[in-house]
């Protein structure tokens, strides 16, 4: 994992040159560390037995890993009563969805958008990345 300059800025990602000016300096590369990924689909009923929820509700803010974290949900995905995700306007990773690709994919995996909430801005007061809330629909 890529520690960046500013903590929250963090991601398996690198940064992109695309970065908006005012984030640049906080989005760098201070250091890589090595993490373990687990999907979420294997410690599902672990969790569930744990804290006893039955329609949780995902809050994601990977940094441009949101769609993975989606992928290591499935097929468990369905027991989601919605959630969130940081969706980039600006792509600030290299390789990062953008919103479009986000939303069609949590399409596919029976989500509906629910409302947005901008998170971040460039100079220019450009959205950068927006908190989607995402809800089944069914």
């Amino acid at each position: 994992m890529n520690v960046m300059n500013k903590l929250w800025f963090s991601s398996f990602l690198a940064p992109s040159a695309a970065t908006p000016q005012n984030m640049a300096s906080r989005n760098t590369v201070e250091s890589t560390v090595l993490v373990r990924i687990e999907r979420l689909s294997d410690r599902f009923d672990e969790l569930a037995a744990a804290h006893g929820f039955k329609r949780p509700f995902l809050k994601m803010d990977t940094q441009g890993f949101d769609l993975k974290v989606l992928a290591g949900a499935l097929p468990r995905i369905e027991h989601f009563l919605g959630l969130q995700s940081e969706v980039s306007m600006i792509q600030i990773y290299v390789g990062m969805p953008d919103w479009k690709e986000a939303l069609a994919e949590y399409e596919k995996t029976g989500f509906a958008p629910c409302a947005f909430f901008p998170v971040s801005r460039d100079g220019r007061l450009r959205a950068v990345e927006l908190d989607a809330v995402i809800v089944r629909n069914d």
